[in-house]
This record gives C-alpha cells, structure tokens and sequence, in this order.
C-alpha cells in the first residue's frame, strides 16, 4: 500500500471543500484508491491537476452530467461547460459520470461531449411508480390571468380550509404568478404572519437565504409545517424535501426532461404522490421559444402518460408498474376496476338529474 503525507493530503483535503469538490479513500487489497467527486456548480481544474500529481491513484465523478449537453445546463451551472476539458487533463484517469436522467439522444451525445471513449453504460428504468400522472388543459378563461388564478386560488382555498391535512405541495409557476399567489395566501390568512407560523412560502433563484433557509429546513421535517411552496424552476436538482406528495405544473417546462427532474421532487419516501401538468393550446404553441416537441407531446397524447415519458429516456412501462387508475390520469379513463365503474355510473346519473 503507498504511503502518502497524511498531513498534505488533510489539507488538499480542506482546499477541496473549499471548492465544492469531496475527496473519499476506497482501498483494495494492494493500494489506496482516491475517488474525486466534483460538485457541478464548479470545476478547479487547477487544484485538480495538484491532486493528479500528488496522489496517483485515483478516481474522478461528477454527477447531473445529463445537463453538459443543453441550453438549461448551461444556464444553471456554468461550470457544465469546463467538463469536457476533464478527461484531456487526466486521460488515463477512470472516470465515472453519473444522472438520474438521461434521454436517449443525450445518452448518445454525452461519451464524445465528455471525452469518454466507448464507456461501460450502466442504467436501470427511471420509473417512479409512487407517482400518479395527470395532465389536464387549463379552465376556459377569458385571459392568462384568469387561468392561472383559476389554478393557484383552488389550491389556497384548500390549504386555508385545512391546513394540517393539505398535502406538502410543490406549485411550479411563472416568477410573477409565484408573488400573485403569495399574496392572495397573505390576504386569505388575514394578512402578513410570522415566518415561522407560515403555511406558505415562495423559492426562486435570489430569494432572501434567511427566507430560503427556514422553507427547506422546514420542508425536511417529518410533518412539515409549511404545506404550500410557490416556485421556479429553481427548485429542481438537488432538492429534496421527503416529504412532498404532489406536484404541480402551473404551465409546461421546455421540455420533457426538465418535467422529469421537477416532479421527481414528489414521492421521494416512497410515499403515494401525484404530479399535475396544466396546459393551454397557447402553452405549446409552435411560436413558444425552446419548447420542445417531447413536452407538446407528452400534452397531447391519449395513451398512457408514464409510457410517452419512459420511452423519451429509452424504456417501457415495466411489469411491476401501476396500471389504470393508479397509473395516469389517461389510463384512468379506461379503467374498469369496481371503483371506476361506480364512479362512471354516479357521474352518468348526475348528468341524466341535471345536477
């Protein structure tokens, strides 16, 4: 086994922290393997290349790499565009890139962007069969305005009627329909409450951190005492809050991919959860910037929501998966399980009463 200097490498150790890069020892039988995981908000290529000459035998990963290779990557973590430049440092240096996502398309661009020559790919079905699908087309208004209250009003009158029973939601909303529905919560609850009572709560990319800090910290608790978070995109990779059970869409993400990630904050105890996508015709009109075709698809089908997003990342729907009801909100429409049945029939004399 090689001797290093323990002290040396306790500090490049702390340098590492530093950076947002985490040093691991793994050891075998005949030697100290030294795993590099780097955190995706930067890259020190420099106190990388110390590390390689100083300790050498070692490993490097970085995660979320499904990111490296479109525009919302490049937005949200600059860094994403340094990565390819890693394995030109370290060429004979295993390299292990990781995602809970990857589509087809990125799975085949990703290896050349990275570098990686013919690399080992190791992958499994993303489905979340906790997770109930639903899309639906937006109440018929006559304005945006309208639409989105009819959405965001819904939610708070039931968060107002019974706090404690309103399930830990996320509502993903436009950054201006985020302070529009703070502020009708604010009015319901009969004006501004302490931070520390508050049902409610906004995340957004420069909110205020004391602000931040009490809504996720909240968030992880066992019985979270805010219910109700309006938010951005903002709130996607790297969130994680045990205890969400739904999701909601206020409109639909660029594409598909992006969904994935956000609703993916749902369920994550492996709890029942659902995830409602709200649309309109001028939502996926081929006029919105960078909509993608994935997204207006998944709207639009008739067949089975987790079978349009399962085949976007190259899967099926696995045997094991919910079916009818308990599968998508389009599946449901074709189930006949007793429950559905009856419930068609209730519905079928509703309507023949005039009620």
């Amino acid at each position: 086994m090689h001797n290093y200097n323990v002290f040396a490498l306790q500090q490049f150790i702390l340098h590492i922290k530093g950076a947002h890069v985490h040093e691991m020892c793994m050891h075998s039988m005949m030697m100290t393997y030294h795993i590099i995981h780097i955190s995706t908000c930067n890259i020190n290529l420099r106190l990388i290349r110390l590390i390689y000459f100083s300790v050498h035998h070692f490993y490097i990963t970085t995660c979320y790499i499904h990111c490296s290779t479109y525009s919302r990557g490049k937005e949200f973590r600059t860094a994403f565009q340094e990565i390819h430049t890693l394995k030109a440092y370290f060429p004979s240096v295993p390299f292990a890139a990781l995602s809970g996502t990857l589509t087809t398309e990125q799975l085949r661009t990703i290896p050349s962007a990275l570098g990686l020559h013919k690399p080992v790919i190791i992958e499994e079905n993303p489905d979340r069969p906790n997770i109930f699908l639903e899309v639906k087309k937006k109440p018929q208004a006559d304005s945006t305005v309208d639409q989105y209250e009819g959405i965001y009003i819904t939610e708070c009158d039931k968060l107002f009627e019974s706090p404690s029973a309103y399930p830990v939601t996320l509502m993903y909303l436009p950054l201006e329909w985020c302070a529009e529905a703070s502020s009708y919560c604010e009015e319901k609850f009969g004006g501004q409450v302490a931070l520390t009572d508050c049902r409610y709560g906004v995340i957004f990319s420069r909110q205020d951190k004391v602000v931040l800090d009490e809504l996720t910290n909240d968030l992880k608790k066992d019985t979270p005492r805010v219910r109700l978070v309006f938010c951005t995109s903002a709130v996607g990779m790297g969130f994680n809050a045990p205890n969400i059970s739904h999701v909601i869409h206020g409109k639909p993400p660029r594409n598909l991919s992006d969904y994935f990630q956000e609703i993916g904050r749902a369920g994550r105890s492996g709890q029942a959860a659902k995830a409602t996508l709200y649309y309109s015709p001028r939502d996926i009109a081929s006029n919105v910037p960078g909509l993608k075709p994935d997204i207006v698809a998944y709207c639009k089908t008739e067949g089975c929501l987790r079978e349009t997003i399962l085949a976007n990342y190259g899967f099926s729907k696995p045997a094991s998966a919910p079916t009818g009801c308990n599968c998508c909100s389009n599946c449901k429409h074709s189930c006949e399980c007793d429950s559905c049945l009856l419930e068609a029939v209730q519905i079928m004399d509703l309507a023949s009463n005039g009620t």
